[in-house]
């Protein structure tokens, strides 16, 4: 699912088919008057029943985001092992595995940095559809290449 927001445009909504979890990538407000740029922070939102977590990260055009869904549209039958994606400090990590069945089991794990002074981690696994990841990958490229 995809909604606008007042500032930038688009939020990516990433839905389980398990009541109750999601996960929201969106341009940070705070990114300055020109969005349209490589450079930007972002805001990634996590809930799991009663677990809410996000973070602002930093990220060129949401380093290959756009490819990692298009990746596992282009193979919505199925592949073995694991395809992961890393935001540029490791902030948001994406694991995703398919069941050979149809579904895809999407890991999102939100962290602080190392440095940081409260240290934090959270996990959901969000539960997908494997024929809705090109709609994902086509959303993915509409919040990074906004018309």
């Amino acid at each position: 699912m995809i909604r606008r927001t007042m500032a930038f445009g688009d939020v990516l909504e990433i839905r389980s088919n398990e009541a109750g979890a999601h996960l929201s990538i969106r341009r940070d407000d705070e990114s300055g008057p020109h969005p349209e740029l490589d450079d930007a922070y972002w805001i990634a939102a996590l809930r799991c029943g009663p677990m809410e977590a996000s973070l602002r990260f930093y990220e060129m055009s949401l380093g290959g985001l756009t490819g990692y869904f298009a990746a596992m549209a282009a193979g919505w039958r199925g592949w073995s092992g694991e395809r992961r994606w890393t935001s540029l400090e490791g902030d948001l990590t994406l694991v995703a595995t398919h069941d050979g069945l149809g579904a895809v089991t999407l890991t999102a794990r939100l962290r602080t940095e190392a440095f940081a002074t409260h240290r934090w981690d959270a996990s959901a696994e969000l539960v997908l559809d494997a024929g809705a990841l090109d709609r994902l990958a086509r959303r993915v490229e509409t919040l990074v290449r906004p018309s």
